[in-house]
């Protein structure tokens, strides 16, 4: 895990989404930011996941053949899909998986802008602290 901490406005979104550019590995940028706008709950955040995933398909063929493993993912060739119900896909799962096949082909980055928005979820179990990190 890295982090970029600083002050406001000094430009740690241009420099990561500037990192992710360049960089040969597949990744996911997720902006919590969304999460405010469309509300701090796991249905956003699969619905996000969702389409930063397809997203991958394009460009990270396997990625089919690591999700589609997960209980609660649906892949098909329009795109990949959370489950809403209670049959959901836990994230848990979900990263496991990808650290499967990550470990086969070096990596996947998974960039999270604004993360401190994340402790704003709803049926959390605790505020996160990036100050102990």
């Amino acid at each position: 895990m890295i982090l970029l901490l600083g002050v406001r406005r000094i430009g740690k979104t241009s420099l990561l989404k500037t990192a992710l550019s360049i960089t040969e590995k597949p990744c996911i940028y997720i902006d919590a930011r969304r999460l405010g706008e469309e509300g701090y709950s796991k249905d956003v955040m699969y619905r996000i996941l969702s389409e930063e995933f397809t997203k991958l398909l394009s460009s990270w063929e396997r990625i089919k053949d690591a999700l589609k493993r997960v209980k609660g993912i649906h892949v098909a060739e329009a795109g990949i899909e959370f489950d809403v119900s209670r049959e959901r896909a836990m994230l848990s799962s979900v990263f496991a998986s990808l650290d499967r096949l990550a470990g086969k082909e070096h990596g996947l980055i998974v960039a999270v802008d604004e993360a401190q928005l994340l402790r704003n979820m709803r049926g959390g179990k605790g505020r996160l602290s990036y100050h102990r990190v």
